[in-house]
């Protein structure tokens, strides 16, 4: 936080029309089928959103349409999940719908929460001057691991763990960080990302530090005790003037270097075929969710209506009531 700074932004006319000419800009990578001996094989970048693989011989010229990292939504992997198990979910009958039942199961409460702190996040990141990369839900390790987000620009590359706390308090000192009162290893899982990070670009000989953030959604109260001596903990609201108050590390030639390694498909986990219909489901369920809550609490608000104006006419007719008893029971 110390080496804030509010003019240490580049020029949008520096690395930000670097980015958005990035093309035809293009890195060597292996073709999975390629064999010794073979042409040349190429990711050819023109439009920073979409790739394509082209493979160039003598005689001929193949390509293959692949979607890059950069396309990947905010979310992408916990919704995937969320909405896998969901299927197996038993289907609300009517009156659960007239009673405002959720139509969430028990158990999948925690993904979709997940789900809305990673859009929420990504929307503010959207927000980032045009000298700014964002990558979302980059699939590492294992079935339902990802990176929720990484971030690169002239203040350097960020790699950032949402964490959706609803309404919950937040207490941080030193290497403890604690919701309502538990224990969680956000500070260690985040160090372990951006770790992770850093070795994949020292392997393509960039060696640029990668800071570990911990972007939170919707907290009830923040109280930071003590500063973490490596994860950076900040309030989603905050993230965009965050970065872009940083002090400039990263010129914009290395800046382009990074967005292409981490752009590249290869350098990740093989993820699932993207789902053009993902996000559509997703919409669909998040607005049953709200209608089944907006239900809920019209029940509640009819509800506790009802108990007041009986308990007024109770009150009206208490001392009426109150002397036909005495007067029935009374010899």
């Amino acid at each position: 936080m110390n080496n804030d700074r509010a003019d240490a932004r580049h020029p949008a006319s520096d690395s930000g029309a670097a980015l958005a000419a990035a093309g035809p800009r293009s890195l060597r990578l292996p073709h999975p089928r390629a064999r010794e001996g073979s042409p040349p094989q190429l990711w050819d970048c023109r439009d920073g959103m979409r790739r394509q693989y082209v493979v160039g011989n003598p005689g001929s010229t193949m390509t293959i349409p692949i979607t890059t990292m950069r396309a990947r939504a905010p979310g992408e992997l916990v919704i995937e999940r969320l909405l896998e198990l969901q299927s197996g979910a038993r289907p609300r009958s009517r009156i659960a719908r007239f009673l405002g039942i959720s139509p969430l199961a028990d158990d999948n409460l925690s993904w979709y929460l997940g789900a809305l702190g990673e859009i929420a996040v990504g929307r503010v990141l959207a927000a980032l001057p045009a000298e700014w990369a964002v990558f979302h839900a980059l699939p590492v390790g294992k079935r339902d691991s990802d990176i929720d987000h990484v971030v690169v620009g002239p203040a350097g590359v960020f790699v950032i763990n949402t964490k959706h706390h609803n309404n919950k308090p937040v207490w941080i000192a030193g290497g403890t960080f604690m919701v309502s009162g538990h224990s969680k290893p956000h500070l260690r899982n985040s160090a372990f990302d951006a770790d992770r990070v850093e070795r994949l670009l020292f392997e393509r000989d960039l060696a640029s530090p990668v800071v570990p953030m911990i972007a939170l959604v919707d907290p009830r109260s923040i109280t930071i005790k003590r500063a973490p001596k490596r994860v950076q903990v900040v309030d989603a609201r905050r993230l965009s003037r965050w970065l872009t108050r940083r002090a400039e590390v990263l010129s914009p030639e290395v800046v382009l270097d990074v967005v292409a390694v981490l752009d590249a498909p290869a350098n990740w986990r093989v993820a699932t075929a993207p789902d053009p219909d993902l996000l559509v489901r997703f919409e669909r369920l998040d607005r049953e969710v709200r209608a089944a809550r907006g239900r809920r609490m019209l029940w509640v608000a009819g509800l506790t209506a009802a108990a007041v104006a009986g308990i007024l006419v109770l009150a009206q007719y208490a001392p009426q009531l109150t002397a036909g008893y005495i007067e029935l029971f009374t010899p």
